[in-house]
Order: C-alpha cells, then sequence, then structure tokens
C-alpha cells in the first residue's frame, strides 16, 4: 500500500508511548515531501506539481505539533521505535470523517465552496483553491502555496543545495558520521549526497540524503542520515505495513516492503528503494551499512 495523509505531517511532537523529541528536522520533511511524491505518482526533484487527489489528501495533514498527535490518537496499530523516534502503523480517516480544525476555512474547490472532508478533497482532483480563489499547488507546513510562492521556495533552496561525489568528504559536512553500504546489489553504485545550505558558511549539517544509481544513470536507492537526537527525533506513519526486524543487532522498521528505517552508531537512517528489489537485497544492503 502506498503511504497515506500522516507521510507529510512535520513539526510532529507527541507524547505516544513516551515519545519526547522535538520538532522535525528538515531531513524529515524532505523524506515527508518525497513520500507525497511517491503516492502522488510523480519523480524526479522537488519542483514538479502534486498533481492528483492522493496527494492533496496527504498535503492536507501538514499539521502542527498538537493537530497531529490529535489526529493520530486512536488510529495507532503498530509502533517500532528507533533511538528518539518512532514509526507507526495507522488507521487512514474514512472520507466522512471531517478536516482538523486547523484546516477549516482554508481549502476551497474551483467554485469556491469551502471542503470539509476528506473525501471532498478527494473528490476535488487536486483542484485546491485558498479564500482568495488562487490555485493552491503545495504545501510548506501550515502554509498553502500559490504557483509565485512555491516557484520562489524552489528557487531559494536551489540556490542553497550543493552536490559532493567523493565518499571520503561527506562526514567533512556534517555533525554526525555518515555512513556508506559496503555491500550494494550488482549493477548499483554511490552516485553523490546532497547538501542544504551555502558550500562556503562553514555549517555543519544534521542531515543529507544519497543517492546510488545502476548502470543508466536512473536513481534505485535512497539513503537519507540524519543525527540522531532528541532536536531531530521523528514520528513517521504510514496506512500501510509495518514490520519490526533486526538490522545488525538492533531494532529496525520495514515500511511497506521498500523501505528500512534503523539507527547505528548515532545515525538515523532511511533506506528507500526506488527500484524494485528483494526484501532480502534490501535487509542485505542495511546490514553492510558501516
Amino acid at each position: 500500500m502506498k503511504r497515506n495523509l500522516y507521510d507529510l505531517c512535520n513539526l510532529i511532537e507527541t507524547d505516544l508511548s513516551g515519545y519526547e523529541g522535538e520538532a522535525l528536522g528538515e531531513l524529515e520533511i524532505q523524506k515527508r515531501k518525497e513520500a507525497l511524491r511517491r503516492r502522488a505518482g510523480v519523480s524526479g526533484r522537488r519542483g514538479r506539481r502534486l498533481g492528483t487527489a492522493a496527494a492533496c489528501v496527504a498535503a492536507v495533514c501538514l499539521l502542527s505539533q498538537t493537530a497531529f498527535a490529535r489526529e493520530l490518537a486512536g488510529r495507532v496499530l503498530a509502533m517500532v521505535g528507533l533511538g528518539n523516534s518512532r514509526v507507526v502503523q495507522t488507521r487512514e480517516p474514512g472520507e466522512d470523517e471531517p478536516l482538523p480544525e486547523e484546516m477549516r476555512g482554508r481549502l476551497f474547490d474551483q467554485n469556491g465552496r469551502e471542503l470539509m472532508t476528506y473525501g471532498e478533497v478527494l473528490r476535488a482532483a487536486g483542484m485546491l483553491y485558498n479564500g482568495e480563489g488562487e490555485r493552491i499547488v503545495s504545501f510548506d507546513g501550515e502554509q498553502a502555496l500559490t504557483k509565485e510562492e512555491y516557484e520562489e521556495q524552489e528557487r531559494i533552496e536551489e540556490e542553497n543545495t550543493f552536490t559532493v561525489t567523493d565518499p571520503r568528504l561527506l562526514s567533512d559536512y556534517t555533525t554526525f558520521p555518515v555512513l556508506l553500504p559496503a555491500s550494494l546489489p550488482e549493477d548499483i553504485r554511490f552516485s553523490h549526497a546532497k547538501f542544504v545550505r551555502s558550500r562556503d558558511s562553514g555549517e555543519r549539517l544534521r542531515w543529507t540524503n544519497l543517492y546510488f544509481v545502476n548502470g543508466k544513470g536512473e536513481e534505485v536507492l535512497l539513503l537519507q542520515e540524519r543525527e540522531d537526537s532528541p532536536e531531530m527525533a521523528y514520528v513517521s506513519a504510514t496506512d500501510g505495513t509495518v514490520e519490526e526486524i533486526t538490522v545488525a543487532g538492533h531494532s529496525a522498521a520495514l515500511v511497506n516492503g521498500n523501505e528500512i528505517d534503523f539507527e547505528r552508531d548515532g545515525t538515523l537512517l532511511s533506506l528507500i528503494a526506488k527500484a524494485p528489489l528483494t526484501r532480502e537485497e534490501l535487509i542485505a544492503v542495511a546490514e553492510s551499512i558501516q
């Protein structure tokens, strides 16, 4: 099953089962936006617009900490703890359930009618508007973005993103040790890592994305890494499957059969298959990361 609306909820803080993490870091926000693109059937860089009803329902739940905790209450089916963070399996809201209070009076269809339920957002088929009649093309936190606002965000992010192709240099830019797999499936290799900040600022970052490609240059694996600290803690939720497994002797979460979330040596990792890999292949890659 594809990830549900909770995959894009950022700025989360909840007391579920003793979770005490603070608001999400930028890596988790980007991770959830990537999950939304996969749900919407959109690939490539972040600058692509959201184009399906399912994606818009997901975007609706970019809520504050309190709103997310309230929405999640009563929906938890399973939970796996990963250091300071949690991966949660949930029940998805029904179409007749009302939108969270924070979204009331903020979403309208193309005829100016306010959208009140998750089902109404789905049936709007991606055509969402704000109270001024402007088309909403994306969300950032609780802010609904128009085309102009979205493109400005994209421009700023692109200006502050740089890549590093030498794996020996990756830890020079981070507050934690960047880890790499020692073993990869045949025809897959490390391509580059992305960092978001000015290369010359000297600031060490708390997260990075590592990309792996096949012989055709197509991205087939994404490895997201972050510092394992309360400040970078997160809750990630799905209405798909969450299975607790063991990676290198530590608890890990196998999510929807194509993602493994785990912790190693002070680093939180999310290994995401963007091309078909068997369960055994994905676990073997995770086991080899060091």
